[in-house]
């Protein structure tokens, strides 16, 4: 059973904000989902043991075994949901198979033209530290796939904050989404063409 839910990915989101961020992890359960999802769709195995150190943060440590108890099945159960994500047909895709997203409360009434609302740009920093774990994978897969740069790089847009014209413009709120909403695809169909090339 899939122990994620509002209540546990709230529990695990706090956790990660409260102990993990000033250790040099990851600071929020978005970024834990696009860390877990750029290696889940390099089909690259990292051990147990060097997923949660990652998240971590190399000198971090529980607090105690209760705590470990209850905080590593859930990171184990955002990578376990993003490899079974990757997997889902681009025709198929529900309302559960897109990224782990942490938008603000009133995220609705925000003007879509707004450049002040960040959202994916946790997600696209965990996925980009993926990328970097993995160079050498995600170079040939570039070599060899046609767009795969082009789609890396849209992503990659969701780290501009507007803090530098050139080289961080701001983005709109209604971008974000437009990416964001091509990220489930993306990853379905880079992980077909995996397949279909170990075959």
């Amino acid at each position: 059973m899939n122990p994620l839910n509002e209540s546990t990915i709230e529990q695990l989101d706090v956790f990660l904000s409260e102990r993990v961020g000033e250790h040099g992890g990851m600071f929020n359960v978005e970024m834990v989902d696009g860390f877990a999802c750029a290696l889940a769709a390099a089909s690259e195995t990292l051990t147990e043991q060097t997923f949660v150190a990652e998240v971590l943060g190399e000198d971090f440590a529980f607090a105690s075994a209760a705590e470990e108890a209850a905080i590593r099945p859930l990171l184990l159960a955002v990578r376990a949901d993003a490899q079974r994500r990757v997997l889902v047909d681009e025709e198929d895709l529900a309302e559960n198979d897109y990224p782990l997203l942490a938008l603000s409360p009133d995220f609705e009434t925000i003007d879509p033209q707004s450049t002040e609302e960040f959202a994916g740009l946790a997600w696209s920093m965990g996925f980009h530290h993926g990328l970097d774990l993995q160079t050498e994978v995600w170079d040939r897969m570039i070599d060899s796939m046609d767009g795969l740069e082009e789609d890396i790089d849209q992503i990659g847009e969701l780290l501009m904050i507007g803090d530098s014209p050139e080289t961080s413009p701001a983005i709109t709120l209604e971008r974000r989404m437009e990416i964001l909403a091509l990220i489930p695809g993306f990853l379905s169909a880079l992980k077909q063409m995996q397949m279909e090339r170990a075959a």
